[in-house]
């Protein structure tokens, strides 16, 4: 792209008040993504021609992302629009409208933008834009609603996985009477670490976006399972005190690695997703799977007691809420890992009804 912008800046500085030039390099900045100059080369033409109808909608298109912008700009336009009519430009005029409606539209406002494309179809039937902006604002008001629901499952989600990151509690309450980890495993809790850690970067807005909640929860969880870690490694033996150390280390070292090689060499959050996404796939399998040997002491033994059932339900529930949070807005990454999650907390549930009436409550069970 760079011979492009090279020959429009040689044609700018020939004929510097020929505002077509400027308008098709800001135009060409949308394509990089680059809206900062893209903003500043708009800025820059309204400067020369106040009533520049398609700069605003490049403005626009420019500042999607902020209600707080989008309401400065909306007044912006709606001044323009009367200058218009003042001035009887009485096509400008219309296209003010239009473009103002689509804010509206922007900002969630749909009745509105709706009464304002009702308005210009019957000032105008023969246009054909507002017809179709009609139909398009019904479509942005199924994806808001799509989204509004999709936030309020992924709170749902916050708070199912603050319930399964607060179930071992007891367990550990447990371990803190006793001063021993009795026939407790720390793998569960070393699992996930690395498992939070992944997807706190996994959703961070350099890797993808509408994220947020995705980030809360992970975050409280990362520093959660080093605090369960943490009591385990003080309550142990020094040989699986040693254990502790090395794998937590090497998580630490692993997740500063992602992030180092993604924001190096990776310069587009797709990019960054494609990699990471897939690292999450696999340690998020590792966490609902990392049970497993507990599910196998509870088949040999015939008894649960080391197996608590909030922990397992938790991990069930967990599973079916972030699939549907990922199903409202397709994102395989979330889907694949929380769909088997919710096949392994099934299996966990089902262990617990099959063994419940013969697990030994009093009885100190043999590791394996």
């Amino acid at each position: 792209m760079e011979e492009p912008f090279r020959v429009l800046d040689h044609l700018i500085e020939l004929e510097p008040e020929e505002l077509e030039w400027l308008l098709l390099k800001a135009n060409m900045h949308i394509y990089n993504n680059n809206h900062t100059n893209m903003r500043k080369l708009f800025e820059e033409i309204l400067k020369k021609d106040l009533l520049r109808e398609e700069v605003f909608h490049g403005l626009v298109m420019a500042t999607l992302r902020s209600n707080e912008l989008l309401k400065g700009l909306l007044k912006r336009v709606e001044e323009a629009n009367k200058v218009c009519k003042k001035q009887k430009r009485d096509s400008d005029v219309r296209d003010f409208r239009l473009l103002i409606a689509q804010v509206k539209v922007m900002k969630g406002d749909f009745s509105k933008a709706l009464k304002a494309y009702q308005e210009l179809v019957k000032d105008e039937p023969r246009d054909f834009r507002p017809y179709l902006c009609q139909v398009s604002s019904s479509d942005v008001a199924v994806m808001v609603d799509t989204g509004a629901i999709r936030t309020v499952i992924g709170v749902i989600g916050n708070v199912i996985s603050f319930c399964l990151f607060m179930s071992p509690v007891p367990t550990f309450i447990s371990i803190w009477k006793s001063k021993s980890v009795q026939n407790f495993k720390p793998d569960p809790y070393i699992a996930t670490i690395l498992n939070c850690g992944m997807w706190s970067i996994y959703g961070m807005p350099f890797v993808t976006e509408d994220n947020t909640l995705v980030v809360t929860i992970n975050g409280f969880g990362f520093f959660l399972e080093i605090f369960y870690a943490l009591i385990f490694f003080v309550y142990s033996t020094w040989s699986k005190r040693r254990k502790i150390i090395l794998i937590f280390l090497g998580e630490l070292v692993f997740l500063a690695v992602v992030i180092f090689l993604i924001m190096t060499f990776l310069h587009s959050a797709k990019q960054r997703k494609v990699i990471v996404g897939p690292i999450c796939i696999v340690f998020n399998i590792l966490m609902y799977f990392a049970p497993l040997t507990v599910m196998r002491q509870v088949i040999r033994t015939k008894s649960v007691k080391y197996m608590p059932f909030l922990l397992s339900f938790a991990n069930f529930a967990n599973g079916v809420i972030w699939t549907t949070y990922a199903l409202l807005k397709w994102d395989p990454f979330i889907v694949i890992p929380n769909g088997i999650g919710t096949v392994s907390g099934l299996v966990q549930l089902i262990l617990y009804a099959m063994y419940y009436r013969t697990t030994k409550w009093d009885e100190e069970i043999d590791s394996v």
